[in-house]
């Protein structure tokens, strides 16, 4: 990791596995109770990242990638600004006028033409004022090189609940502490949460199984990936060596053809250093033909990166071809050219001269056949082994492609807004929904539009944490609660993504208005009430104290969507 000590970084996280929610994420609470009593670390911090800002001022507003980080996150990396200075601990309140904001040099090159006068600089984000207090280098790209601007966290307490959280922590390990000792001190500490926070209690904790996991951050970082890169390493590793392998082969039936020479040359005085050096510039030169020729092709993958992204494939902006690289790979050419050379010299030097003159054959002869042989038949063995794995990777391809996913993805496109909710902008819900309405309306009167509907999360492209919960049946006798993830939809947007219906019917305007309504996927209806037949029954979200409605009247039940 390009920060001071990484080995000393780790990924802190809060495992709850008696919910549904997968994740290992902090709430504010969590956070500030293991900063303020962990002795493990050195300094502990936070971030959460969110692509729903935009930067209102200038010629043209322009959605940018913000990350929320406590300002001890930055001393923790050992960052140091490009221009101004970092956060300060009052810049994390939000009535603070200052309302301080970094920026990465990406961003201060690309819209704001470099300007040495940035430092404090008044910019408008989501059309309310901050001012701009530093610049981060580019070399810094924490946590993703998307982000572009960095906001002080502000950490609500209030958000006590097991099921609010949201930020993600790291921290440094003091020196001599080790991630298991870390591990254990913060796991003694969970307990102490329903002492500290009335709205922890020992039940909840227990219940959800709550723990705390510590781990290297750059381990955390390359986790999701590094079973395939690992499995891709040997790919390619077992191609070299069938290539390898066939050069060898063809270097040994050469040196079949070409032993009478040999002989000849070695009769007339030629020394074995010479005919090694012979056999060994032919495999370095081999070798550098090859890396000629590949150069090129892997360069041009690599600048384009195979196609993947950040999101994708962490770290994927610090894969580059650098001078180390071609050396590398120079290196790695010309090694297995002058090893090749070196078993053909092998070779060439059981060379039995009174045979070879006669053209008799040898036992030697027979001996190295019977080896060409071999390798030939671990080559073939090699190839069948691959084209065994290309044939079940295929077959998988196909299932994938054909498996039922609850919902028709052709002819479906799909794009993202962000409203700026600051001062002058989408400030309630009101002016946010009649923007989303006459959206739906304008979208669904152009050519070749059959629908159009509106949703918080898509299926199987949902980005960032799902928002858990449990629900339970109303009325009569008490049902178990079943943990659910929420999500909100305008009236066409199961049409729109062709979802079925299977009972009931879809939101109409008027379900705001009263008893709110809900429509409940058929594995949720047998949950909860053990049958689909589920219209008109009502279902309540536990806890009850909810800022927004806690009980729904179920409207319609659609199909499962994977």
């Amino acid at each position: 990791l390009p920060y001071e000590k990484p080995d000393q970084l780790v990924r802190v996280g809060f495992i709850t596995e008696g919910l549904a929610d997968a994740s290992d994420l902090h709430s504010a609470p969590t956070y500030i109770h293991f900063a303020k009593s962990a002795r493990s670390f050195s300094e502990l911090g936070g971030f959460i990242t969110n692509d729903q800002f935009t930067i209102t001022d200038g010629d043209a507003p322009e959605r940018v990638t913000v990350a929320l980080m406590t300002p001890s996150l930055f001393t923790l990396l050992g960052v140091h600004p490009l221009l101004g200075q970092l956060f300060e601990p009052n810049d994390t309140s939000w009535s603070n006028p200052r309302s301080a904001v970094l920026i990465s040099e990406n961003l201060w090159r690309r819209r704001y033409g470099a300007d040495p006068k940035i430092i404090g600089r008044r910019i408008e984000l989501n059309r309310g004022a901050r001012f701009v207090v530093g610049v981060l280098p580019r070399s810094f790209a924490f946590p993703t090189p998307s982000v572009d601007l960095y906001y002080p966290a502000a950490l609500p307490v209030s958000q006590a609940q097991i099921t609010s959280r949201w930020l993600t922590v790291i921290g440094r390990l003091r020196d001599g502490t080790t991630a298991l000792g870390a591990e254990s001190e913060l796991n003694a500490l969970v307990p102490s949460l329903a002492e500290r926070f009335p709205a922890i209690t020992h039940d909840m904790l227990q219940q959800s199984h709550a723990h705390v996991v510590v781990e290297s951050l750059e381990t955390a970082t390359v986790a999701p990936v590094r079973a395939q890169l690992v499995l891709l390493g040997v790919l390619v590793a077992v191609v070299l060596l069938i290539a390898t392998t066939n050069v060898i082969n063809l270097f040994l039936l050469r040196t079949e053809r070409v032993k009478q020479e040999i002989a000849i040359a070695l009769s007339l005085g030629a020394s074995r250093v010479a005919l090694a050096q012979r056999f060994v510039m032919e495999g370095i030169v081999l070798g550098l033909a090859s890396t000629v020729v590949a150069l090129p092709a892997a360069v041009l993958a690599v600048s384009t990166k195979f196609g993947f992204t950040e999101r994708e494939i962490p770290r994927l902006h610090e894969v580059a071809f650098t001078a180390e690289t071609f050396a590398l790979v120079i290196a790695c050419g010309v090694l297995i050219g002058a090893a090749v050379g070196l078993i053909a010299l092998v070779r060439a030097g059981k060379v039995d001269l009174f045979d070879s003159l006669h053209g008799a054959r040898s036992t030697s002869s027979r001996s190295w056949r019977r080896a060409q042989n071999g390798l030939v038949a671990f080559q073939v063995a090699i190839a069948l082994m691959l084209l065994i794995a290309a044939g079940l990777l295929g077959k998988s391809f196909w299932n994938l492609h054909n498996a039922k996913i609850g919902f028709r993805p052709d002819n479906a496109m799909t794009f993202q807004v962000s409203l700026p909710w600051g001062e002058d902008g989408y400030v309630s819900y009101s002016r946010g929904a009649t923007f989303h309405a006459k959206m739906i309306d304008q979208l669904s009167t152009l050519p070749g539009v059959n629908s159009v509907g509106v949703t918080m999360r898509l299926p199987l492209a949902s980005r960032g944490t799902r928002s858990y919960e449990e629900l339970q049946a109303s009325g009569g006798q008490a049902s178990p609660a079943v943990d659910v993830a929420g999500n909100l939809a305008s009236p066409d947007y199961f049409r729109t993504l062709g979802i079925p219906l299977v009972a009931g019917r879809s939101f109409r305007p008027g379900d705001l208005r009263g008893s709110p309504a809900a429509i409940v996927s058929e594995r949720l209806a047998t949950s909860l009430f053990g049958t689909t037949a589920v219209v008109g029954r009502r279902v309540r979200r536990l806890p009850p104290a909810r800022a927004h409605a806690a009980e729904f009247t179920i409207v319609g039940v659609v199909g499962d969507v994977h």
